[in-house]
């Protein structure tokens, strides 16, 4: 019972949905309840005769409707195919010969006229006349047909020529515009800041390039040699192809007539070339003067407008219009090498200037260089900085003189990522361009981006390395020698004083630290402009279509190698005062509180500490063995062990010195060869010292005298000698000595060893000077007891070695 009223609830619920659903705003709703409005008995079976009626005639409209329209469909059906009969027929006259072929049976107009004179019938002679006009109307016709024919024949051809012409215009042919561009076009709206000048500039370029595509294509169209045809051999293929033309009315001369017609392709290729050559050769060096004139590479009055400040060149150079420019400019090799030269000749008397003025006035809002002449780090730091920087500007603007891509500067323009590799040159088209371009004629290739940035730097090489050397030279002099050569530092450059208070080791530690600072800078510059150098390289070859990029060995950087000669004069030097610093530890630790090892300690802590924040000294950069830890220790070391180090606290500071550059990067070989040296020395150190306290705690403790009676004696035994017949070993000495020695060892008299300050090595000296004394005892005891011993009672020994062991804690 509730499935079914369940059942008929879900049933009503639709129809109450349906019934919501239903929209009473649409036209067949309204006509129908208008409809309903007009009925006089509104009942379930009157509607449903009203729906019925209303069905009926919509039926019937439909049925005519219907019958309309394939009555049309006929019509048109048979309309239809009469167009199309007719469509046949004409395709049938059009492509059939309207010349009659001849018919044998037939009768000549001449025979036909001969029969009808002959017979002299009337009829028959009114039959011939009939005859001759309807032959002379179909000779007619046949003529206009065949004159219809070849008209129609000839309008194709013509079309079909007019095709070929306007393609081979399209392709090999400059527009007006183009045309006028290449002829007239000079630069002058570019100079003088007119709007819309540069977009001109860009469309002469364009035309400019559109000339040597055309070029290109003319020369792969009608083969390489074409370029090469002089107007003598175009003169000689004219008279060929009128000759060909005269000839060739016989329609079986049909393959001179094609034959002609490539010679003719081949004539008109030549003048146009010979034409765009022309106007190509002019523009180029309308090109060439104009960026002459606008980056002031020669020295003619400019114009008011142009550029002179340093920045507004540097912006010229980036200008897009000036790379592109460059671009265009590299297919005439000439032109292109020696703009590139005076550009690159221009860079460098400029980065030169800002040099000097760097040095001495200060560039832009830096403050000069030379202020810091007092402090040798600073002082070669910011000379490197600088000229990093200038390599960085300089590498930009080269990279950017040499390649050049529009779509790049499109990007860059409208900040979008699309990219059209289709447009770039492959390498099959720069191989050909170098095949068939007119550099074929250059022995040397133009300037590549490297070279440009080798000449721009090269003017700063000299002074860069003429004021580090001296540095350095100045660092690597003594004291002693700073004074005789002081009238030399001050015509030669700036020397490096010390206060006259400091002392001696210490500034030998300074001016040596100076110089492996300054070698660090030249480590870490050399390995930035190596990247820099080798990123443009490869930059460069990317573009030639080359993987490689040339190797540094073959084009030297002169800033590159004037840094590399530094490099190698501050390791030699830092190398040589570290020798002297060795060499000269005796010396040094005459001051008060200083040691030889002291000294050591502090030369090697300052120079690993100045390696571990230099960044010259990373593990990615080549260090020269001069500059390494290895050779720092090796020296050091080998001047202080052994001779020089003569105490423990000696040995400590050297093994100190050791975990330090172990810190830094020591190598495992180094670290276990000097640990072992130290190590041997001392414990060789540790023994002599043992052994001497010893002697002095037997001598407190009494058992020195007895020890030294023993060794007397044992050195004139003869048989039968014994212990208490041997002065010094007598029973009364013995028992005074053994009982002071036993009354002792209540509280050992052993040595603390607090100058000691390594804590193993003081504790391994206690328990080793304790068991020399043991060791003494152990033999007097044997020694008295033994047969040697000659004594009737041996009373005196009061403890046996084991309990002076446990009495003495070992």
């Amino acid at each position: 019972a509730s499935g079914s009223a369940g059942s008929s609830n879900h049933m009503l619920s639709d129809k109450v949905t349906r019934a919501l659903e239903v929209r009473t705003d649409t036209p067949a709703m309204v006509a129908a309840l208008d409809a309903l409005s007009h009925m006089q008995h509104l009942d379930a079976r009157s509607v449903r005769v009203a729906i019925e009626q209303d069905a009926l005639e919509q039926a019937l409209l439909f049925e005519t409707e219907l019958r309309k329209l394939v009555e049309t469909v006929g019509s048109l059906k048979s309309s239809i195919v009469s167009i199309s009969n007719v469509a046949h027929e004409v395709t049938r006259a059009i492509h059939t010969n309207v010349l009659l072929p001849p018919n044998d049976n037939a009768i000549s107009k001449n025979d036909s006229s001969v029969i009808a004179y002959g017979s002299h019938d009337p009829a028959a002679a009114n039959a011939v006349e009939q005859s001759n006009d309807s032959s002379s109307l179909e000779e007619e016709e046949e003529r206009l047909a065949a004159l219809l024919s070849d008209a129609f024949r000839e309008r194709e051809e013509a079309a079909r020529r007019a095709e070929i012409v306007q393609t081979f215009l399209d392709k090999f042919d400059l527009s007006q515009t183009e045309s006028q561009l290449l002829d007239h076009y000079s630069f002058e709206d570019f100079f003088s800041g007119a709007p819309g000048a540069e977009q001109q500039a860009l469309s002469f370029l364009d035309a400019l390039e559109r000339v040597r595509t055309i070029r290109t294509e003319l020369s792969k169209t009608f083969g390489p040699d074409t370029t090469g045809i002089s107007s003598s051999s175009a003169h000689s293929l004219e008279s060929a192809l009128q000759d060909d033309i005269e000839s060739s009315d016989d329609p079986s001369n049909s393959f001179s007539m094609r034959s002609s017609h490539r010679r003719l392709g081949a004539t008109s290729a030549i003048r146009m070339m010979e034409h765009l050559a022309a106007k190509q050769e002019r523009a180029y060096e309308r090109l060439y003067q104009f960026l002459q004139r606008y980056l002031s590479l020669e020295q003619q009055q400019q114009q008011p407008q142009e550029p002179h400040d340093e920045d507004d060149l540097d912006d010229a150079l980036m200008n897009p219009l000036i790379r592109r420019s460059l671009q265009v400019l590299k297919h005439v090799p000439a032109f292109y090498s020696h703009t590139l030269e005076l550009i690159a000749a221009n860079r460098r008397s400029q980065v030169t200037r800002r040099f000097l003025l760097a040095l001495t006035t200060g560039y832009g809002s830096d403050a000069p260089i030379e202020r810091m002449a007092h402090d040798p780090n600073n002082y070669v730091g910011d000379m490197l900085a600088f000229c990093f920087r200038t390599m960085n500007v300089e590498s930009e603007l080269a990279r950017g003189l040499v390649s050049y891509n529009k779509d790049e500067d499109k990007e860059s323009a409208h900040n979008t990522n699309d990219t059209n590799d289709h447009d770039l040159p492959s390498k099959e088209d720069k191989e050909e361009e170098e095949e068939k371009g007119d550099d074929d004629l250059l022995l040397d290739k133009p300037m590549e981006a490297t070279d440009i940035l080798a000449h721009a730097v090269s003017g700063i090489s000299r002074p860069l390395k003429s004021r580090i050397s001296q540095v350095i030279a100045s660092l690597a002099r003594r004291g002693g020698q700073e004074e005789q050569t002081s009238q030399a530092n001050d015509l030669s450059g700036p020397s490096f004083e010390f206060d006259d208070d400091e002392e001696e080791g210490v500034a030998a530690r300074s001016r040596i630290a100076s110089i492996y600072s300054i070698a660090g800078l030249l480590l870490f510059y050399q390995s930035a402009m190596t990247r820099t150098i080798q990123k443009l390289s490869q930059e460069g070859a990317s573009n030639n279509g080359n993987t490689s990029y040339y190797p540094q060995d073959d084009k030297i950087n002169p800033l590159m190698e004037a840094v590399s000669e530094c490099l190698e004069e501050a390791s030699d030097a830092f190398a040589l005062s570290l020798r002297v610093y060795g060499a000269m530890l005796q010396e040094f630790a005459l001051s008060p509180g200083d040691t030889e090892s002291s000294l050591t300690h502090a030369m090697i802590a300052e120079i690993v500490e100045l390696r571990v924040a230099s960044p010259g000294f990373s593990a990615d950069v080549i260090c020269p063995a001069s500059l390494s830890l290895e050779y720092l220790c090796d020296t050091l070391l080998n001047a202080v062990l052994p001779s020089l180090c003569q105490t423990l606290d000696d040995a400590v500071q050297l093994k100190r010195a050791l975990t330090v550059t172990k810190k830094a990067g020591l190598s495992p070989e180094s670290v276990s060869k000097w640990e072992s040296s130290i190590g041997q020395h001392e414990k060789s150190m540790a023994q002599d010292l043992i052994d001497s306290e010893a002697q002095q705690v037997l001598e407190i403790c009494g058992l020195k005298p007895l020890k030294d009676a023993l060794d007397q004696m044992q050195l004139v035994y003869i048989e039968g000698m014994t212990c208490a017949s041997h002065p010094g070993l007598s029973l009364q000495e013995v028992t005074e000595g053994l009982k002071e020695f036993y009354s002792s060892l209540y509280s050992p008299p052993l040595p603390s060893f607090d100058y000691i300050k390594d804590p193993v090595l003081r504790k391994y000296s206690r328990s080793q000077t304790a068991r020399k004394v043991l060791e003494t005892y152990e033999e007097l005891y044997t020694t008295l007891t033994g047969e040697m011993g000659g004594y009737e009672n041996t009373s005196f020994l009061g403890h046996n070695p084991d309990q002076v062991k446990t009495l003495l804690s070992l």
